[in-house]
């Protein structure tokens, strides 16, 4: 296998990176967030407009994983991961911790953030134990999104 992670891409991949967005994900069922559609047309428009960058893992040329991330809209120097997915067939090979650790460098470099903010949901068990695993601590929990869609946890990570 070769890997290639770059965030230099995400204008130009923005079809394909949205494509890969809307396949099975790791830890994450496709029935989790009702709006994931609108969400991902939203997302798409943002990457063409260098709004939202991501960190894309390639294996030759095929998208094998992708953190959507952006400067927090609220908070000076913090920056916030908006999804995180790793395509199921290559479980064990890392790729996860291997973006999130340098979507956490590039958020240091880009924005000179010292804060990463991210949520799942409560009930998500394999993701949240992944996060926890990474140095992420729980901040809160709540109906973050107002979907009834079930509780999310919010994370952070100083960095």
């Amino acid at each position: 296998m070769y890997f290639e992670i770059t965030n230099e891409k995400t204008s130009a991949h923005a079809d394909e990176i949205v494509e890969f967005l809307q396949g099975p994900r790791l830890y994450i069922p496709n029935t989790t967030y009702s709006d994931q559609n609108i969400w991902l047309k939203k997302v798409h428009t943002q990457f063409k407009n260098d709004i939202k960058i991501a960190t894309t893992c390639f294996d030759k040329s095929m998208v094998t994983g992708v953190i959507v991330y952006q400067k927090h809209r609220y908070i000076d120097k913090a920056v916030e991961i908006r999804n995180i997915t790793v395509r199921p067939e290559t479980r064990g090979r890392l790729i996860g911790s291997f973006l999130l650790h340098n979507t956490e460098l590039e958020a240091k470099n880009d924005f000179n953030a010292n804060t990463v903010y991210l949520d799942c949901k409560v009930n998500n068990y394999l993701m949240l134990q992944f996060l926890l695993s990474q140095g992420y601590e729980v901040v809160e929990i709540k109906d973050l999104y107002g979907l009834n869609d079930g509780d999310d946890v919010i994370l952070k990570k100083c960095i």
